[in-house]
């Protein structure tokens, strides 16, 4: 991708978070569940800011099942598939209402899921207004208990912005987007010393 066409993708994703930013301002008290959350503002976000066409099936997955041990009818809120025949995960998401506290026990909810389905290799906590990104850096198929990167979408770091590039759907780049994760995390710790 050109330098010209990364600042043009750059742009278009900041102008779609912004968008997502007013309406989350204009109508986020309205968002008093989970469903409505996903509707006015998870949905956009997977649409308009990385790209994957939420009314495929085949590659927004809701409700994706994610059996863990013996608990059966472990779902995931959202998986994003691969191209593959198999329509294997390459993103999972797990979403609370908006206003909801993103808490470890959250993430430990999204481990799980990504312990079992290894074809995922990100995984995005969310409660639309806060979006947390994870992967594998320590560990291949263990997601890292810290998440790489945080976006909030009223106030977005242009640094996360950079790095959602390597997750859309046109842009997708698994290898990228860990060596990026790992590169704005070892910036990250940097930063806060």
């Amino acid at each position: 991708m050109s330098e010209r066409n990364a600042a043009a993708d750059v742009s278009a994703i900041r102008d779609a978070i912004d968008k997502i930013g007013d309406s989350l301002r204009a109508q986020g008290e309205a968002a008093d569940n989970e469903e409505s959350t996903k509707w006015a503002f998870i949905l956009p976000f997977l649409r308009d800011v990385l790209g994957y066409n939420v009314e495929n099936l085949f590659e927004v997955k809701p409700e994706y099942t994610a059996d863990v041990g013996h608990n059966k009818g472990e779902k995931v809120d959202y998986a994003i598939l691969n191209d593959d025949s198999e329509h294997t995960p390459r993103i999972l998401i797990e979403c609370k209402k908006l206003g909801a506290d993103l808490t470890q026990d959250n993430a430990r909810q999204l481990w799980r899921y990504f312990s079992v389905l290894p074809s995922a290799r990100f995984g995005i906590l969310t409660n639309g207004r806060l979006w947390q990104f994870y992967t594998d850096m320590d560990n291949d198929n263990v997601m890292d208990d810290e998440p790489y990167a945080v976006l909030n979408v009223l106030s977005p770091d242009p640094d996360v912005i950079v790095l959602l590039q390597d997750i859309t759907k046109e842009g997708f780049d698994s290898g990228k987007a860990r060596k990026d994760a790992e590169r704005h995390r070892k910036m990250m710790l940097i930063r806060q010393r």
